[in-house]
């Protein structure tokens, strides 16, 4: 389940790059045919500004799941009772990159099924990783930022030091 800020649930609708529902009917019954729960949702998704268009593999709550109570009581649409396992696409800033062909499509279920079933990659591991991988991001721009005001500083006493010899007749 998405969220926005406010705690309110995420509806996938609204403005965006078309989307191909022959192509979702298609896929969504070749995921039936791996597990029930399993599909494929178009969501509209904030990239560079604007809202566009892009599938996520979804899977819906199971029947054993403590949140169907939210259902049960109202509190939650039916509808939404699913949780987000990936985007389909291979670069969520590129709608491109979305695979059409079914069989891809079921290799991109798999391959996120993969990083989900908490077996060939346990989830500490995957925190830890995610952090050092924005730990060296952020090293890297950190950098980047101090080797371009450290070239704006040369650059600034190089002028300051030529104007005054300028001014001073040297």
């Amino acid at each position: 389940m998405i969220v926005d800020a406010t705690g309110t649930p995420y509806r996938g609708d609204g403005i965006g790059a078309p989307r191909d529902e022959a192509m979702e009917a298609r896929i969504n019954a070749e995921l039936a045919n791996l597990d029930g729960l399993l599909f494929v949702k178009w969501f509209q998704v904030p990239i560079r500004g604007s809202m566009e268009g892009r599938y996520g593999l979804c899977c819906r709550w199971p029947s054993h799941d403590p949140r169907l109570q939210w259902v049960r009581d109202g509190t939650h649409d039916p509808a939404e009772a699913h949780d987000l396992l990936g985007w389909v696409c291979d670069d969520l800033q590129n709608a491109h990159t979305t695979p059409r062909d079914p069989e891809q499509i079921k290799a991109k279920a798999f391959e996120l099924l993969g990083k989900c079933d908490n077996v060939k990659f346990p989830w500490a591991q995957r925190i830890r990783s995610t952090a050092e991988k924005n730990e060296r991001l952020t090293a890297k721009r950190t950098e980047e930022v101090l080797d371009m005001a450290h070239d704006a500083a040369v650059d600034q006493y190089y002028h300051s030091s030529r104007a005054a010899r300028v001014f001073q007749g040297g």
